[in-house]
């Protein structure tokens, strides 16, 4: 299963609302972030067809997120990786 670019920037973009801080992440870490079978949801459930950041989120696009089982399941898989403030 290829995974497109813009499902991998929604991926990033959580990344970086869950773990943003000025210590950097690895690269393997967000590589697993991407890679999870949650991002491809998560992208259609909110409406993400391109690269945003949080602070674009519109409040639909916020309540999708709340609302999505995939959403949702990305972000735990995202705390259980215990990145800490990467």
């Amino acid at each position: 299963m290829r995974v497109s670019a813009s499902v991998t920037a929604l991926g990033l973009v959580l990344v970086v609302g869950v773990v943003n801080s000025d210590d950097a992440c690895s690269t393997s870490d967000l590589i697993r972030i991407a890679a999870s079978p949650n991002v491809a949801g998560c992208s259609k459930a909110a409406g993400f067809n391109s690269i945003s950041t949080i602070s674009d989120l519109t409040p639909e696009q916020i309540n999708a997120i709340c609302e999505s089982s995939a959403c949702v399941a990305l972000i735990k898989d995202i705390a259980a990786m215990g990145l800490g403030d990467c």
